[in-house]
This record gives structure tokens, C-alpha cells and sequence, in this order.
């Protein structure tokens, strides 16, 4: 149940937080793309994007910490990282998307999913070329941290807009619950505590979070909303790794 907690309700070690909690939390994130795949098949072509995005995400928050110095070798690994992952996006990207077997998609939301798609593929080729016009700067003069802070939020861009194309394709029946899901769980989760490893903000968070987690649970299986036995499987097994973690979390 979506219940509320104040910060006495929760008690959480560091051993805890790193030993139980960052697992199945990453286990809940990646099973949103098992989710996503679940509900719209026809997605799968860019399960590996998932992957790429989230490593992405990764280098995307280092940028300006590997760049900033004038230890170019150190940059240059940095930015050769990040323009394979964005190849490989850009790869995806064009294979071809059929949305005609999805049934709850009407013709409008096919034709804004398309766009949202080279938007998407816009980003990225954009990314693409900022990042080739700041190697060749770096190897004539100094790049300025502010320079590296726009290259940042473009590919932070490059994420959201893939979400977004996402949604757009995705079952019109679960398009808003499923953005609220990425917005205020997978996003958040992702970065302040998968990566930036920040034990306050799950504290802090924590009833935010099961609010989310609890609103796409109950949308999605008691509603009288058909969908797939994997599908409800999946939701069951999300729910315990949730339980889990309040179980850990929480003062009895």
C-alpha cells in the first residue's frame, strides 16, 4: 500500500543500503525494460539501447570531472567511450520500427511516435557532431567548463527523448503510468543512488518512491486492465523486490 513515512520510521546502515537496497533496486530498474517489452513486443528491437543509455547516463554525469583538466589523454578515453555508445544508439535507432500489430496505438499516436523518433535520432546526430567539434578544440586550445556542461545536458537530452519516443510507442492503456514510473523512480533512482551512491536521498525519498512504485502496480493489474500472465509475473516479482527494501528500511 502507498503508505506515507517520516524520517523516524526509517533506519538504514550503510552496509544495508549498499548490501540489499542498490541491488534490488537496479533489479526493479531493470525490470522496467523487461516491463517495457512485456507490454509492447514490438520494442524489443531496442532492448540493448536500455543498456547503452544507462552507461551512457554513467559517463554523461562524468564529463565535466574528466574533462575540466588539461589531462587530454584522460578526456580522450572519456569521449571515446561515450561516442561508441552513441554509434551504437544511432545503430539502433535506424532499424526499422513497425507499431502496426500494436492494436492501442491509434494513427495519430503512430505518427507522433515517429516524430518523437527523429527527434531522437536528431539528438544523437547531434551529439555526435558537438562531441567531433570538441576533440578537434581540445587539440588547439582549451575547452571551457561550460562547453563540457552543454555537452552534458545533451546527452542527458538524448535520454529523456528516448523515453519519451518510448511512451509515445508504447500501449496507449499505460503511456501515462509508465512515464510517471521512469520520471519519478527509474530516472531519480538511477542517478542519485545507482550511480551517485547517495543513501540521504533514498531516505528522503522513500515515500515518493513507493508511491510510484504502488501507483503503477495497482494501474496495471487491478483495473481490469488485460495483460499478459508474463506480464503480471513480472509486476509480482517488482512488488517483493519493493516489500524487500521497506522490510529493510523500516523500524518495526
Amino acid at each position: 500500500m502507498a503508505f506515507c513515512y517520516s524520517q523516524k520510521n526509517i533506519e538504514v546502515t550503510e552496509y544495508e543500503f549498499r548490501r540489499y537496497i542498490k541491488p534490488q533496486l537496479r533489479s526493479i530498474t531493470q525490470d522496467y525494460k523487461t516491463l517495457i517489452m512485456s507490454l509492447n513486443p514490438e520494442l524489443k528491437y531496442l532492448k540493448k539501447s536500455f543498456v547503452y543509455l544507462r552507461d551512457l547516463q554513467l559517463l554523461q554525469l562524468n564529463v565535466v570531472k574528466k574533462c575540466k583538466t588539461k589531462n587530454n589523454i584522460r578526456c580522450n578515453t572519456h569521449m571515446a567511450k561515450v561516442e561508441t555508445i552513441i554509434k551504437n544508439l544511432l545503430r539502433d535507432s535506424q532499424k526499422k520500427v513497425n507499431l502496426t500489430s500494436n492494436k492501442h496505438l491509434n494513427i495519430d499516436e503512430k505518427i507522433k511516435s515517429k516524430t518523437q523518433l527523429e527527434l531522437y535520432r536528431q539528438e544523437l546526430f547531434n551529439a555526435q557532431v558537438l562531441l567531433r567539434n570538441l576533440s578537434f578544440q581540445r587539440k588547439i586550445s582549451n575547452v571551457s567548463e561550460t562547453e563540457y556542461k552543454e555537452f552534458a545536458f545533451l546527452l542527458d537530452k538524448i535520454a529523456v527523448n528516448f523515453h519519451i519516443f518510448i511512451i509515445k510507442s508504447s500501449d496507449n492503456r499505460f503511456q501515462d503510468e509508465l512515464n510517471a514510473f521512469w520520471t519519478n523512480f527509474v530516472k531519480p533512482v538511477t542517478k542519485y543512488i545507482l550511480i551517485q551512491d547517495n543513501k540521504k536521498y533514498f531516505e528522503n525519498k522513500i515515500t515518493t518512491l513507493n508511491i510510484t512504485w504502488n501507483t503503477l502496480n495497482v494501474m496495471l493489474t487491478k483495473r481490469n486492465r488485460k495483460i499478459s500472465k508474463q506480464t503480471n509475473t513480472l509486476l509480482a516479482i517488482m512488488h517483493r523486490r519493493w516489500n524487500n527494501i521497506l522490510k529493510v528500511s523500516l523500524k518495526n
